[in-house]
């Protein structure tokens, strides 16, 4: 499940907006997905966290063009998009360790907050003036490495969620976007 409202974008100028978004997710993962032989058959553990992320960044069109053209009839249109920000995740995880032979911990999951950097890139169609709707692809650096509820003991590594979405948006204010 992911709901990924992206709320109203101020227009800086049809081709760069800045975005807000707020994200509810659900994550998970399994051992027994694994290439490795020796984590599937030792390991054997399972994740499930649900995530709420809030951020804010820039959205870029390089192929866009104003909505009016020298008709002054608007025009809607079709264009891929890039974006980058920053936020603030909080993620409540359940980590499952009772099907492992040799790796049992006890205090494992709970409720993490980290920094996350999201970026990835999209396909939006402005619609009418002021209503699009994109479908997007992004990845986010967290800089944690407690999403799953356990961090590795040895070695330092930072967890990364991918994410699918499907968004509505509707444009406030003047729509400096479409002249």
């Amino acid at each position: 499940i992911n709901l990924h409202p992206v709320f109203p974008r101020p227009v800086l100028n049809y081709k760069l907006m800045w975005r807000s978004n707020a994200t509810l997710a659900r994550l998970g993962g399994a051992d027994e997905n694994a290439e490795n032989d020796r984590i599937r058959e030792a390991r054997n553990w399972n994740f499930k966290s649900t995530l709420i992320e809030f951020s804010t960044g820039f959205e870029w069109m390089p192929l866009r063009k104003a909505n009016y053209g020298d008709t002054g009839v608007y025009g809607p249109q079709l264009n891929p998009y890039l974006f980058a920000g920053l936020g603030y995740a909080i993620s409540n995880s359940n980590l499952d360790t009772s099907q492992s032979r040799e790796f049992q911990m006890d205090n494992t999951g709970g409720t993490n907050g980290m920094l996350v950097v999201p970026f990835g890139g999209g396909l939006r169609l402005d619609f009418q003036e002021r209503m699009s709707l994109a479908g997007e692809l992004s990845w986010r650096y967290t800089g944690s490495d407690y999403v799953d509820g356990v961090s590795a003991v040895k070695q330092e590594t930072a967890d990364w969620y991918f994410l699918v979405g499907l968004s509505f948006s509707y444009s406030l204010g003047e729509e400096a976007m479409n002249r």
